[in-house]
């Protein structure tokens, strides 16, 4: 059964600290615009879909600095301490466990009037800190220390060697998505079991119409299309470079059921690896 705004109004007051009463609005457009663009573009339109009306308006709010300046590919690369930095920056509240617990609220209410698998979509796409917030544990309730970027994106970097005119970013979540594409259902979901957490945001579903067995040119071109660019030779070094990193991230059984279900054509980009 579908929910209403009432059910989403119901679970943010239940979540929302004390210094969050009475600007329950204000908070959660606040935490909804920044979701918004901390999730890839075409997710962020499956969730808006989902919501009551009411909540749709919120989401649709403009947003400003951080999360103005960049609306479309690569996401905006706030993690947890930049998105409750930014929490605060907007609604005043003092301090970072207050603006975690905050945010933890709307993301219950959130949830609270989405389906399960849109949002198990949204949680893979967070990196961690605000996953356990999405999740509602409160163990994350203030500063989020990382152990250090996985090596995957060292490793891309090194191999784009400034060929592709866009980011790493940018070039990781239009390969890994075209590629999660081409993959089966038990491989995509075992990969994204052993996926680092900064790796894994960027290991999602490409946009609808993407097709399982396109010819490897389509799928170069639509990498191309991702990236603002039709050369060819470009995209096909981003793919490259993104196939060799993965290759380097994942388990060797992984790694070689990848490169049994890629066509042939595209077996050369994995091997290369």
């Amino acid at each position: 059964m579908a929910r209403d705004a009432d059910d989403f109004w119901r679970a943010l007051e239940r979540g929302l600290p004390d210094q969050g009463r009475d600007r329950e609005e204000d908070i959660a457009r606040s935490v909804l615009v920044l979701l918004r663009h901390r999730i890839r573009p075409e997710e962020a339109q499956h969730l808006r879909e989902e919501l009551p009306e009411e909540i749709k308006e919120l989401w649709a709010t403009p947003g400003t600095g951080a999360a103005e300046e960049r609306t479309g590919r690569p996401i905006t690369e706030l993690d947890h301490n930049a998105f409750l930095e930014r929490v605060i920056d907007l609604t005043a509240l003092p301090d970072m466990q207050t603006a975690a617990r905050a945010t933890a609220a709307v993301f219950a209410a959130v949830r609270e009037v989405i389906s399960d698998t849109e949002a198990d979509h949204v949680e893979h796409q967070l990196p961690s800190g605000l996953k356990e917030l999405w999740r509602g544990d409160h163990a994350i309730a203030g500063p989020h220390f990382e152990q250090g970027p996985s090596p995957f994106w060292d490793l891309l970097a090194d191999r784009l060697e400034g060929r592709v005119p866009a980011a790493a970013t940018d070039v990781a979540c239009s390969v890994l998505a075209h590629l999660r594409g081409r993959l089966s259902d038990p491989l995509v979901e075992e990969i994204d079991r052993v996926l680092p957490e900064d790796v894994r945001g960027f290991w999602v579903a490409p946009e609808a119409g993407t097709e399982a067995d396109e010819s490897p040119e389509r799928f170069l071109g639509r990498i191309g299309d991702d990236l603002g660019t039709a050369d060819l030779d470009a995209a096909r070094h981003a793919a490259a470079a993104t196939f060799a990193s993965l290759r380097r991230t994942l388990p060797d059984d992984l790694a070689d059921r990848v490169q049994d279900e890629l066509p042939e054509d595209l077996k050369g980009f994995w091997e290369a690896g």
